[in-house]
C-alpha cells in the first residue's frame, strides 16, 4: 500500500479528457488499497506575472466560498481524498510516497519541491500554449522524474531530451461507452461532433464542413455535444447536448453514422475512441494523437488540419458509399478493443510500485 498524489492544476469543473485519465488511475489504484490523494492548486508562480496571480487569488476564494472545487462530474472514488489548495508545498508533500505531476504546470511546480518519495510526470499532450513555449515543454521532460507517455508519438518526443520515460498507452472505459446501434441499420445522413472552446480543436472548420453537406444532402442531421452552452445561432437540424450523462453520450454515438474531429492536435484521440466503440466511422485530422486508431482507408477516413473541403469529401464518400461506411466502422470498433484500461492499469502500477 502506498500514499499517492496526484496533482492538477486549476479546479476540474468540468469534464476535460486528460483529468479523465487522471481521475480513473485515481479510482483503480484506491481499490488496490492505496490511499490516493488529488491535490488541485491555483498558483503557478514559475511563469505567471504578479497580476495573473492575485486574478488567480481571487478566482481561488471565489470557489472556495462555492464550494466548486470538487469534480461533480466525474464517479471520483469516496475514497479519494480531494484538496483544493492556493499553492502546493514542501509539508503538503512530505507524508506521500509517489506524487504524479498531471501537466506542465503541475511538472514545474513539483521540480521545486523538495520531495524524497518517488516522482513521475504524466505527459498527455505537448502543452506549448501560453504562457509556456516549446523550449519550455522540452525543459520539463528533463526533469529528475520518470516521464509516462500516453502515446507513441510523446514518447518520442520525451526521448530527444531524456531516456528517463515509458509508453503506457491510455485505456477506454467499456462499461460507460458501449455498441447498442446495429452498425448496419443506422440512418445514413447522421453525422456526431464534439463541440470545444478551444481553438486548436478547429470545430469551426467541421460547422463549416456541415453547412455545405446540408445544402447537399438535405437530410443530414447533426449531433453535437460538449461542456460550453449551445451555440448562438446554431441551426435547428443540430441536436445539441451540454454535458451529457451517459445515457445520452451514448445516445448521441450511437444514433450517428459518422464522427467528425478536426483538431490539430491531441495528446490522445479520445473522442475518436468513444465514437469507434459506439459505433461510428470516424473522420478525423491526420494528428499523431489521432493516428494511434486512425489508419487511414481502415478505421478511419482522415484529413489535413484546416482542410475544410476534405472534411466535406470525406463525409460525402462516407454517405455515398454505405459499404465503405459500414466497413470502416467495423474495423474501428476491432482495433479500440486493445485499449483496456486493466493492460493500462497494470503497467502503470508495476511503474510506481518498483523499487
Amino acid at each position: 500500500m502506498k500514499k499517492i498524489c496526484f496533482l492538477v492544476y486549476g479546479t476540474p469543473r468540468h469534464p476535460v479528457g486528460g483529468t479523465k485519465v487522471l481521475f480513473t488511475y485515481a479510482n483503480m489504484l484506491v481499490s488496490a488499497g492505496n490511499e490516493v490523494s488529488i491535490l488541485c492548486y491555483q498558483k503557478q508562480s514559475v511563469h505567471n506575472s504578479p497580476s495573473k496571480n492575485i486574478r488567480n487569488l481571487i478566482k481561488f476564494l471565489f470557489k472556495k466560498s462555492l464550494r466548486l472545487e470538487y469534480p461533480r462530474w466525474f464517479p471520483l472514488n469516496e475514497n479519494c481524498y480531494v484538496k483544493y489548495a492556493w499553492s502546493i508545498s514542501n509539508e503538503i508533500l512530505k507524508n506521500f510516497d509517489v506524487c504524479v505531476a498531471s501537466s506542465i504546470e503541475t511538472s514545474y511546480s513539483l521540480e521545486k519541491m523538495k520531495f524524497s518519495g518517488k516522482r513521475f510526470y504524466l505527459v498527455q499532450g505537448f502543452e506549448s500554449w501560453n504562457p509556456f513555449t516549446e523550449q519550455d515543454v522540452y525543459e520539463s521532460y528533463k526533469f529528475p522524474f520518470i516521464k509516462i507517455a500516453i502515446s507513441e508519438w510523446l514518447y518520442e518526443c520525451i526521448k530527444k531530451v531524456d531516456d528517463k520515460v515509458v509508453l503506457i498507452e491510455n485505456g477506454f472505459d467499456f462499461e460507460y461507452f458501449k455498441l447498442t446501434s446495429d452498425i448496419g441499420n443506422r440512418q445514413r445522413y447522421t453525422v456526431c461532433m464534439l463541440n470545444h472552446v478551444d481553438s486548436s480543436k478547429r470545430c469551426a472548420d467541421v460547422f463549416r464542413a456541415l453547412s455545405v453537406l446540408k445544402e447537399k444532402y438535405p437530410l443530414l442531421k447533426v449531433f453535437a455535444f460538449g461542456v460550453p452552452p449551445r451555440p448562438r445561432n446554431l441551426p435547428d437540424w443540430y441536436e445539441y447536448y451540454q454535458c451529457p450523462n451517459m445515457e445520452l453520450h451514448n445516445y448521441v454515438y450511437n444514433a450517428s453514422s459518422i464522427f467528425v474531429n478536426a483538431s490539430e492536435q491531441e495528446g490522445w484521440g479520445l473522442t475518436v475512441g468513444e465514437a469507434m466503440i459506439c459505433g461510428c466511422a470516424v473522420v478525423c485530422t491526420d494528428n499523431p494523437g489521432h493516428r494511434i486508431m486512425a489508419h487511414d482507408n481502415k478505421t478511419a477516413l482522415v484529413f489535413a488540419p484546416r482542410d475544410v473541403e476534405s472534411i466535406i469529401g470525406k463525409i460525402s464518400l462516407l454517405f455515398e458509399d454505405d459499404e465503405l461506411r459500414k466497413q470502416i466502422a467495423k474495423n474501428g470498433n476491432e482495433l479500440i478493443q486493445k485499449y483496456t484500461w486493466c493492460n493500462a492499469y497494470k503497467k502503470f502500477n508495476d511503474l510506481i510500485e518498483y523499487d
